[in-house]
């Protein structure tokens, strides 16, 4: 898109032509879903998935979450998977929620969320919710943008598989930065100018070091102003990851459980906790879930999972070449790392003290593919009976976990594929025990205690969901501080409901 006309001021019309018409109608289709009733919605639902044969971009379209789609579809018969299959036939057989999710290894939310509705079309109370009060209304449309992932999980496992051979830190600073790459001049001006913006968009954050990639997902959602309504994903500077894969399907694939998820594009699968209802404010849901020191995990993310979905491929009708690794590992995909290790596992520290060596590294991969196939097995057999075998899963997890594998010097965040947000994450500074002589001190201490991230530097305002990304963003801006703009109270509005607000919130309050 930045790169319509011939020349700047040619080029920024276009962009500006292009970003009001789909900027309005954002906004207008958003509001006209908002007016729906559960009826109608899920009439709509089943039109616009005859069309386009995708869950996530049916949902997306019509704004809301890729569980109730799918829920529509399997009520309607138009969708089914493996795991819905087993679902209903274990339900048919009179078997409780609680026995098909301790049967299957779900949780019980996602049992629920595979068994068809009772009646096709039921009364919502989100008409009410839209008329009441400013704070009911955002609470309501926050709960229904959710994107609602239910994978296999409700196990805690991160401090099982931490080694304790090494001497870690107690807490990192990051920074998190909005990637501004590609805007041009006058773009920047705005957000100078409308943003409170000097240098960038950034949040510098201390955190506690066994913080979890998931944990941080939702640091970064309330550090921006988000409120989780679509799908993100962890990844590799591309750089980074064609020297960690060298570009090789078979290291590629070798690597699924150890550093990336494997690419099976169940991107509604992965973690088991986004259950905001709205009886809360999103934000206070939000800091819910980096609180510690426990962090959920997902089987998703576990070496044993990834390598059984990495044989079935093996033994498939196709089996992606070198050539065609790029084109197996889809944009959606990207190359997502998994979310239940931590920043320590990817990131380069200052001083690397606790970062592995590349030949250790080498040497422990070969160690976990020696044993792979009969530790398939086994984990197979505990998993089909967890409560028997929870001592054996949380052992052969701990086996299959390379800790502190450090390849880069940052990570990258993307939020929203259709927005396309992207964050650049990377290490400012780390903190031992005797940590009483630095800057930060105290408030290392206080994170250290609470097991809480704090923010301690900021600069921009918070971005808001739905706007179309950073050109949205800036097109937003410029009507939204117009008073003589014939938009100006409805889009203001509009960002209301989506938690935002023109007022600098205290660094340390936004987390």
């Amino acid at each position: 898109m930045r790169q319509i006309g011939s020349n700047k001021g040619s080029r920024k019309v276009k962009v500006d032509t292009i970003c009001n018409t789909v900027y309005n109608y954002h906004v207008k289709r958003n509001l006209e879903v908002l007016k729906l009733t559960n009826e109608e919605l899920h009439k709509n639902i089943i039109e616009e998935y005859k069309k386009n044969g995708s869950v996530g971009y049916t949902a997306e379209i019509l704004r809301t979450n890729k569980t109730k789609v799918r829920r529509v579809l399997i009520t309607n018969g138009l969708w089914s998977s493996k795991t819905s299959r087993e679902v209903f036939a274990l339900h048919e057989k009179g078997l409780s929620t609680k026995e098909i999710a301790d049967r299957l290894c779900l949780s019980e939310k996602a049992v629920q969320t595979y068994l068809p509705y009772t009646r096709v079309f039921k009364t919502d109370k989100s008409n009410d919710a839209i008329r009441s009060k400013n704070y009911r209304n955002r609470k309501e449309l926050a709960a229904n943008s959710q994107i609602s992932a239910e994978g296999k999980g409700g196990i805690s496992m991160l401090d099982h598989s931490v080694k304790k051979d090494f001497h870690l830190p107690s807490a990192l600073k990051i920074r998190l930065e909005l990637d501004l790459s590609g805007l041009c001049d006058e773009e920047i001006k705005v957000l100078h100018e409308k943003a409170d913006m000097k240098k960038g968009i950034y949040r510098d954050v201390i955190i506690p070091s066994n913080l979890s990639l998931h944990a941080l997902h939702y640091v970064i959602q309330r550090a921006f102003g988000w409120q989780n309504s679509h799908l993100h994903n962890f990844s590799f500077p591309r750089d980074i990851f064609e020297k960690v894969t060298g570009n090789s399907t078979k290291r590629y694939l070798s690597l699924c459980g150890v550093f990336f998820r494997f690419p099976d594009g169940d991107l509604n699968s992965r973690f088991f906790d986004d259950d905001y209802a709205g009886d809360v404010s999103i934000k206070t849901w939000l800091k819910s879930k980096y609180l510690g020191p426990k962090y959920c995990e997902s089987f998703g993310d576990i070496y044993y999972e990834n390598q059984i979905k990495v044989d079935e491929l093996r033994n498939g009708e196709w089996y992606p070449s070198d050539d065609e690794l790029m084109h197996f590992i889809t944009d959606d995909d990207k190359n997502t790392l998994l979310e239940r290790l931590t920043l320590m596992d990817y990131l380069f520290l200052p001083g690397d003290s606790a970062n592995l060596n590349t030949s250790q590294f080498e040497d422990e991969l070969r160690k976990l593919e020696s044993d792979r196939e009969e530790n398939i097995k086994l984990w197979k057999k505990y998993v089909n009976n967890p409560e028997v075998y929870e001592d054996e899963i949380i052992e052969l997890h701990n086996y299959s976990t390379i800790r502190f594998k450090s390849q880069s010097n940052r990570l990258e965040y993307f939020y929203d594929y259709g927005d396309d947000w992207k964050v650049n994450i990377s290490c400012m500074n780390v903190y031992y025990e005797d940590y009483s002589d630095e800057f930060d001190a105290e408030v290392v201490g206080q994170v250290v205690a609470e097991h809480r991230p704090i923010c301690v530097k900021t600069d921009g305002m918070d971005l808001i969901d739905d706007v179309c990304g950073l050109s949205g963003f800036i097109r937003f801006l410029n009507i939204a501080s117009d008073q003589k703009n014939r938009k100006f109270k409805s889009v203001n509005e509009w960002a209301a409901n989506r938690g935002w607000s023109k007022r600098n919130i205290a660094t340390k309050n936004i987390l």
